[in-house]
């Protein structure tokens, strides 16, 4: 953890913050936009410190391909 959020949370942020800072070519996303994001996840990760992972894996499983077949989300194909 880096101050208090997950790693790819930090990484992210810093991502976020320099696409803003190329695209607006102003330093307010990160003096403005960096510590709010930052504040925001630190707030998240107070609750579970968890959360990002849950987040991230429901996202990579969110929906399977063979769903409509099973009727359900199965992740195996001879289940």
């Amino acid at each position: 953890m880096f101050w208090g959020v997950p790693q790819p949370v930090f990484i992210l942020n810093g991502m976020a913050s320099m696409i803003l800072f190329l695209v607006s070519n102003s330093f307010i996303p990160l003096l403005v936009g960096a510590p709010v994001l930052h504040g925001a996840a630190y707030l998240l990760c107070l609750k579970d410190c968890r959360i990002f992972d849950l987040w991230f894996t429901k996202a990579r499983f969110l929906r399977c391909l063979n769903r409509r077949y099973w009727g359900a989300n199965s992740y195996d194909p001879f289940q």
